[in-house]
């Protein structure tokens, strides 16, 4: 939100000056269906400087070149009643009132009413604390970070929880927070469920990239794989880079060696248990601990690169780079943060649906067999 306008005489200058790149703000309003035909700043600032943009349209902008080295950053873990509730019960107005109570106890933590947003099964919770910086100067001592997590109803039992996070020690923390609310073990009401990709055995941890990789989406289509990490099975489930080895291909061009095998393997639909990367690393006791995929959006030159992972005992997704064609060219260019939060979702749902589904797996194939 943009609290003072800015007219388009400055939007001018800043575009001559290129204190923004004039290549993304033809991307932006191309999907309005303004169409411009510069191609370089002087020219496209003069196009520009005709026509009016409102305040919707500025406030996107801005918070596009605001937000470029800010993409979503997301954990999810999932949370549970630890008895059962009255059938009339609703499970998010359970977990309204396990806020509200623990809002009103002396906390370390400042923690808003939760917000509950048009679908009545999700909630939005703000709240803030203070991060102390020890070494530093005392006015650059503490700093007030505000974070958000939000609760959101995914079966008549469970709930996911989503936390957006600007680095691993807010997600800490907020983490933290989820700890106190739900209590001690033996005075909790709910009990949270840690989604660890780590937790399952190596030949599992790879059926959920594998099944990842084939999963169909109504909007985009897997273009490549250009990144992993891989990770020592016998390493502590603490976020330990010298357990991990990670391997990136450029971006820019096909594929070679190692992930040239996997992206092939995802684009032609065979597994990744048969890649023999694969099966010589999980022979060296790694395991995949994070994959990143690009996508191509279907029927738009729009392009994302999501990271899916697990560091320490839960389910990250993250946007990498979000990506629009201009003059036959890709542009690292800031998708809105309604489209980043909806790629999101997408992928925090298919990713515990197949972990749910490996897990159900190994829990009957560890029953006995009936006689």
């Amino acid at each position: 939100m943009i609290m003072e306008y800015t007219d388009v005489t400055e939007f001018k200058r800043l575009i001559e000056e290129k204190k923004i790149k004039h290549e993304r703000v033809k991307s932006y309003l191309k999907k309005r269906g303004i169409l411009f035909t510069a191609t370089n700043s002087e020219v496209f600032a003069k196009q520009i400087y005709t026509i009016f943009l409102g305040c919707k349209e500025m406030s996107d902008i801005t918070e596009m070149f605001q937000g470029e080295s800010n993409f979503e950053k997301s954990l999810m873990l999932k949370a549970k009643p630890k008895d059962d509730l009255p059938s009339d019960t609703n499970l998010i107005d359970f977990f309204v009132d396990e806020i509200s109570r623990f809002r009103s106890m002396p906390s370390a933590y400042s923690i808003e009413q939760p917000i509950r947003n048009e679908n009545s099964d999700q909630i939005s919770v703000y709240f803030s604390y203070e991060k102390r910086s020890p070494g530093k100067n005392k006015l650059l001592q503490t700093e007030r970070r505000n974070l958000k997590f939000s609760v959101r109803k995914i079966s008549n039992e469970e709930v996911a929880i989503d936390i957006r996070q600007q680095s691993s020690t807010d997600s800490s923390e907020a983490i933290k927070l989820l700890s106190k609310i739900a209590g001690l073990s033996e005075e909790s009401t709910f009990s949270l469920i840690h989604v660890n990709l780590l937790s399952l055995p190596p030949k599992s941890s790879v059926d959920f990239f594998d099944r990842l990789m084939k999963k169909p989406f109504s909007q985009w289509k897997l273009k490549t794989i250009t990144g992993l990490t891989l990770k020592k099975v016998d390493s502590s489930d603490a976020d330990d880079d010298d357990d991990e080895t990670e391997i990136i291909e450029d971006e820019g061009g096909t594929p070679v060696g190692t992930l040239a095998g996997i992206s092939q393997a995802a684009l032609q639909g065979s597994g990744l248990q048969h890649n023999q990367f694969v099966k010589n690393t999980l022979a060296q006791g790694y395991v995949i601990s994070s994959m990143r995929f690009r996508y191509a959006y279907k029927r738009e030159s729009t392009e994302f690169a999501v990271v899916v992972s697990c560091k320490g005992s839960d389910l990250r997704i993250d946007i990498d780079k979000t990506y629009a064609e201009e003059n036959g060219q890709m542009y690292v260019t800031p998708f809105p943060k309604s489209q980043q939060d909806e790629i999101i979702l997408e992928f925090q749902n298919i990713s515990n649906a197949i972990y749910a589904e490996l897990r159900n797996e190994l829990d009957a194939e560890a029953q006995p067999l009936n006689s």
